[in-house]
């Protein structure tokens, strides 16, 4: 004879029993089953061993309430007693362990709501549910524009800080990240010019470039070419398909080389429909030295008069930079003064999401069968 200490319903259909049975407790292993005779008809039903209390001399059963045998043994209360018992029988197995502390939880059911999860995901699939995204599809007109430098030694005179080529090298870098959509070139002259990066797109290179630039990279470094610097930029520029080509040249001197004069550049840079913007570089008044150490004269080195008739020819502009603050001042008017023309049209691009959702619910429903029917016990 057993005797029923405990009876609870853990849902309508599945109740757990705490059974005094000494006998069985300290053999008995969760996983196992007691068989129980119910009736005069011999039928006997599994009643499966979630846990045991070998002090107290009980084992805890669970059991599904689903035919006439189940109803039976679940029709008995607390006190009662029944018999008619074999087991425990079967092999113990880890995946059938389920403590009373997890019935109480209802963990059990973890694999019941990830496959009805699983089967609204599914459903939701069918409905192909898309994400909407936005995009611009953007023409940009990019302008061609050929950077000549002066690299001659007269761009070392320290009335900028450190010097007028170090400053020159600072307010190009600055100008440089502006121009996105544009493809640059720069050239260096000094008693002659070459390319030293031909128009790209690149422009970490152009800035790295620049960098690095010092009067050494041109060996004629006493005399300043500046009709050559302009034939090499329009050498660059020519051939461009670019709706809007412009030559920016920076000397802090006048003409005194070359085998092109600058007006000569300026007539080819009209005809060919390219801008040059000028700047003269150095300030209005310089230190030199003298007997008593240094003394404060009127630079007359820059041919302004030169630099805007180049501008004027070519349909640019002439600025003097002789100061640091003017310097940055003249390539935030040259940036505005050449902006690239964008065009764009808007489109909806669709992204069908369905798939992924069905690859999450067969996911989950691999993940319920699982704890469905593996991990936690499968009642009888």
């Amino acid at each position: 004879m057993y005797k029923i200490l405990k009876k609870k319903w853990l849902t309508k259909e599945i109740c757990y029993m705490d059974v005094e049975a000494k006998d069985l407790a300290n053999g008995a292993k969760p996983g196992q089953f007691l068989i129980v005779k119910t009736d005069e008809k011999g039928e006997r039903i599994p009643l499966t061993i979630c846990d045991y209390d070998r002090e107290v001399g009980s084992v805890a059963i669970v059991f599904q309430v689903v035919g006439e045998g189940t109803k039976k043994m679940a029709s008995y209360n607390e006190g009662e007693y029944f018999q008619d018992v074999v087991g425990p029988l079967g092999q113990p197995s880890e995946f059938l362990h389920i403590p009373l502390e997890e019935l109480k939880t209802k963990k059990y059911l973890i694999g019941k709501y990830l496959i009805l999860l699983s089967l609204i995901l599914m459903i939701t699939a069918l409905a192909r549910p898309q994400l909407l995204s936005e995009n611009r599809i953007v023409k940009k007109d990019g302008i061609d524009i050929a950077i000549s430098l002066d690299l001659s030694q007269s761009m070392l005179q320290e009335d900028f800080t450190p010097n007028r080529l170090e400053k020159a090298k600072e307010v190009l870098s600055e100008f440089i990240d502006k121009r996105t959509d544009d493809r640059l070139a720069l050239i260096v002259f000094g008693g002659d010019a070459y390319t030293k990066v031909p128009l790209t797109f690149d422009h970490n290179v152009v800035k790295e470039m620049t960098g690095k630039l010092t009067v050494d990279d041109i060996t004629s470094n006493t005399r300043t070419a500046i009709g050559m610097g302009i034939g090499v930029a329009l050498n660059r520029l020519k051939d461009s398909e670019a709706k809007s080509k412009v030559i920016i040249l920076l000397t802090d001197g006048e003409n005194n080389s070359g085998e092109m004069s600058p007006s000569a550049a300026a007539d080819i840079a009209k005809e060919l429909g390219i801008k040059i913007y000028t700047i003269g570089i150095g300030a209005k008044e310089v230190k030199v030295p003298s007997f008593f150490g240094y003394t404060t004269v009127k630079n007359t080195e820059l041919d302004e008069n030169m630099l805007k008739s180049i501008a004027e020819t070519t349909g640019g502009e002439y600025f003097r930079a002789s100061d640091s603050k003017e310097f940055k001042e003249i390539f935030n008017k040259i940036d505005a003064l050449e902006k690239t023309q964008i065009d764009g049209r808007t489109f909806y691009d669709k992204h069908e999401l369905f798939e992924n959702l069905l690859k999450l619910s067969l996911i989950l429903l691999v993940l319920g069968i699982f704890f469905e029917y593996v991990f936690y016990i499968r009642i009888p």
